[in-house]
């Protein structure tokens, strides 16, 4: 499995998730929320190589242990750091950014990217440590679209949601990895060597490869030994409210992602909570995950209002609808 996912923090207490994209090459890390405590549970020297934080939205539980990602990363400058969120992500990270006393700083280097996502267009602002993040400047503007992010090994796609403010949920995807099946290779006779590389480009089919390929076109080798394999995929949905037509919208959304990491904040009898609170119910997320046929669903962010035997209960509603419900490794 090229992407594995770690939930971050202890039943009933914040909660989020590292995400990790391994192409062979190099690990890409993606960090979703960045509650009390969570980070505690990874080691510092990861920490450093997270590659980009999205906010699901900026209340406290989900945002209270920021100070322990910034601690770590403030001063990188080789990577900047990279943050994602709904309106006000903006303005709420800046006081973050400005909420020490900055008189140590001279000769360091680094710097902070700001997206602030909504529904029309995604505004990124630079910060500098330099200036103390006196000031934001402008960095680019474009419009949203259902693709956040594009990266070479990766996507990241948006879901907005109601938690009566917005909440964005994030789907994941792996992009497809096309690799060569070296035993087919020499079922054709021929051995591995650095003239496969121009297997790994795109290239004219009617390319001749020269004597290492037997004389074969480019185009033809190409279908006997390259395989693709579809890439992994994982969602993380926190903190909102869905009827059970949105349910379906939402479903359609994420057809064909593998595994949904999603709130179950009450049992199904605190439905009127649940409402009252722009949360969901057990039975609400297995729904989620039933229609939309993925394979996994884990459920995270328990209230705190039901004791320990209660709120593992929860799983057993979840099951009465989508047998594959599980909670992550650590609370079993």
């Amino acid at each position: 499995m090229a992407i594995d996912f770690q939930v971050l923090g202890k039943p009933q207490s914040d909660n989020a998730l590292l995400v990790r994209i391994k192409t062979g090459q190099s690990i890409h890390r993606l960090l979703f929320d960045c509650g009390e405590g969570c980070l505690d549970e990874v080691d510092f020297s990861e920490v450093r190589e997270i590659d980009h934080v999205f906010f699901s939205h900026l209340h406290m539980d989900h945002v209270a242990g920021f100070d322990r990602y910034f601690r770590c990363n403030y001063d990188r400058p080789g990577k900047p750091n990279s943050f994602w969120g709904p309106k006000g992500t903006d303005e709420i990270l800046q006081n973050r950014f400005r909420g020490f006393l900055w008189n140590l700083h001279e000769g360091m280097k680094g710097h902070c990217l700001v997206h602030t996502i909504a529904s029309e267009q995604i505004v990124c602002r630079r910060y500098e440590l330099a200036e103390t993040y006196a000031r934001p400047h402008s960095q680019e503007t474009q419009a949203t679209s259902d693709l956040l992010l594009d990266h070479t090994s990766y996507q990241v796609r948006p879901l907005f949601l109601n938690h009566g403010t917005t909440s964005i949920g994030y789907i994941v995807h792996e992009k497809d990895r096309t690799n060569i099946d070296i035993e087919r290779l020499r079922g054709l006779g021929l051995q591995p060597g650095p003239w496969l590389k121009h297997l790994r480009v795109d290239g004219e089919p009617d390319f001749e490869l020269g004597p290492e390929a037997g004389g074969m076109r480019l185009g033809e080798l190409a279908e006997k030994v390259l395989v693709t394999t579809p890439g992994d995929s994982v969602a993380y949905l926190t903190d909102f409210i869905a009827n059970d037509e949105e349910i379906d919208i939402l479903a359609k959304k994420l057809q064909g992602c593998r595994h949904l990491i999603c709130e179950s904040q009450y049992l199904s009898e605190d439905r009127e909570l649940a409402v009252k609170n722009y949360h969901l119910t057990a039975t609400e997320s297995a729904k989620i995950a039933a229609r939309a046929q993925v394979d996994d669903l884990i459920l995270i962010h328990i209230s705190t209002r039901y004791a320990e035997s209660q709120w593992r209960g929860a799983l057993q509603e979840a099951k009465a609808i989508f047998p594959k419900a599980r909670f992550a490794t650590h609370w079993q």
